[in-house]
């Protein structure tokens, strides 16, 4: 998770650099869809658990004044071990559906906050379950041109997993 870190805030240090170096004119992106793809780095504190890289596809309606409405879709495979015994796992796979309201502050470089709700489903073996809850995240994003973003963020699954990533939007 540190290599994550270090690469996220190296991204945020040239992003901000760049932004306050450039003046780049834009259409309001606070209007209209938007479409991206994000991975990251998933944290799950149960020790058991050992998840690869998720992937994940969001879209979105910005509907003005920085505020959003946007899907988005996660899904990551990995295994569980007994007892934290290598040689006895298991598969296990997560998948998450989310629905947030979403604020990006104005300007190139801006700042994102969401809130919303999340469902995950989890398979173990051949157990499954599935909770729904509460999810938010905060992250920083910088705006290249009319048509193309990219956010680093930070999102709380639930109270023993989070998700940072990095990502890229298409606006439409």
């Amino acid at each position: 998770m540190s290599k994550i870190f270090k690469a996220i805030s190296a991204i945020v240090l040239a992003t901000a650099s760049i932004a306050a170096n450039a003046s780049i004119e834009t259409k309001d992106l606070n209007k209209g869809f938007y479409a991206g793809l994000k991975s990251g780095a998933l944290s799950v504190t149960a020790s058991e658990y050992n998840f690869d890289t998720p992937i994940a596809i969001q879209a979105g309606y910005a509907i003005g004044l920085g505020f959003s409405i946007e899907a988005e879709y996660s899904k990551t495979d990995g295994e569980f071990s007994y007892y934290n015994y290598p040689h006895r796992t298991v598969s296990a796979d997560l998948t998450t559906l989310a629905v947030y309201g979403v604020y990006r502050t104005p300007g190139s470089f801006y700042g994102k906050f969401k809130a919303g709700a999340l469902n995950e489903d989890i398979s173990v073996g051949s157990i499954s379950a599935s909770a729904t809850g509460f999810s938010a995240g905060a992250g920083v994003g910088f705006r290249f041109n009319d048509h193309l973003s990219a956010e680093a963020e930070y999102t709380l699954i639930e109270a023993d997993a989070d998700f940072l990533s990095l990502g890229i939007n298409f606006h439409f």
